[in-house]
């Protein structure tokens, strides 16, 4: 799992989007593709210790394409310049709130929380929150969460959404249109492999009570 090596070839990668260098460079791109899906198999270990929802599952069911869709994008470089995955049951295709690692130059981050729901999960996530917001309040204010997260990422509306009080006590919260939990590292971290997945993992601990808030809002 030598993480350094992904980030110097997603470094290349980005001084060279083309699909000439990267089939030039095709060998190394299959060596440190091993090299991630190791990695995410190392995290799947460890969050299935204390989730049991991902036992069984693959970096391969994780693991994000590394080309770009690029048919409705003024953008045609063809790949990504990130290595990414979301671990969740059932894998990349699951939407709703799992633990996501994301490997880029100087960008690399771990996240949780409930990212850019269609519209009736979103629904159903504000009408939790009107219902609960006092759980999940006590959960975003725990001190371990507030001093590594902060507050949640995400667009918000400018009024409260249709059929909610704007005089809701918990409106703030309703009007977030994303409810993203992300922590960035630094390349020097994600470098020393053990400390980063140690480290990451004690953080998706303190998130996981907030995935399992929307989570069952979701059901």
């Amino acid at each position: 799992m030598d993480t350094k090596k992904i980030i110097n070839f997603l470094k290349k990668l980005n001084a060279n989007n083309t699909r000439e260098w990267f089939n030039d460079n095709r060998k190394e791109y299959d060596e440190v593709k091993k090299y991630h899906a190791d990695l995410i198999n190392e995290f799947i270990k460890h969050i299935a210790k204390f989730d049991n929802s991902v036992v069984g599952l693959t970096a391969k069911e994780c693991i994000f394409r590394i080309n770009r869709d690029i048919r409705f994008s003024n953008d045609k470089t063809p790949y990504k310049t990130n290595f990414g995955a979301y671990i969740i049951e059932g894998g990349r295709k699951n939407w709703k709130c799992g633990y996501y690692v994301h490997l880029e130059n100087n960008n690399s981050l771990i996240a949780g929380g409930l990212h850019i729901p269609q519209s009736d999960w979103l629904l159903k996530a504000r009408m939790a929150i009107s219902d609960r917001g006092d759980e999940l309040m006590t959960l975003i204010n725990k001190p371990n969460y507030k001093k590594i997260f902060g507050h949640f990422g995400g667009d918000k509306l400018k009024s409260a959404p249709r059929d909610f009080d704007i005089n809701d006590k918990y409106i703030e919260l309703i009007k977030l249109k994303s409810f993203d939990i992300f922590y960035n590292y630094k390349n020097e971290i994600v470098y020393d492999v053990d400390n980063f997945i140690n480290d990451a993992i004690t953080k998706f601990k303190i998130l996981k009570p907030v995935n399992d808030f929307f989570n069952e809002a979701l059901k």
